[in-house]
């Protein structure tokens, strides 16, 4: 039986308000570790992550199961609620 096989790498940039400074320094590498576990747990391949105060980089792979918005969807919400928690102006 024949099989398919697609890899699909995708680069995301996800960007705060009005590219403010609202993600703080001291929290980046937190932020990316806390990302890397959403991919973790939702099965989600991320090959890289990176990014500055005022965006986040993400080079990752698209499941079969779950389209392009679900997939940017499930990290975006996840990871905003994380930095909500330290920073109330965070948009």
């Amino acid at each position: 039986m024949a099989h398919s096989f697609a890899r699909i790498p995708v680069h995301v940039v996800f960007s705060t308000k009005a590219r403010r400074n609202l993600i703080p320094q001291n929290k980046l590498q937190e932020l990316f570790a806390y990302i890397i576990g959403i991919g973790r747990n939702k099965n989600i391949p991320l090959l890289a992550v990176g990014g500055m105060p005022n965006h986040i980089h993400l080079l990752m792979g698209l499941p079969w199961d779950m389209t392009y918005p679900e997939v940017i969807s499930k990290i975006k919400a996840n990871s905003s609620r994380f930095i909500r928690e330290t920073n109330r102006d965070f948009a």
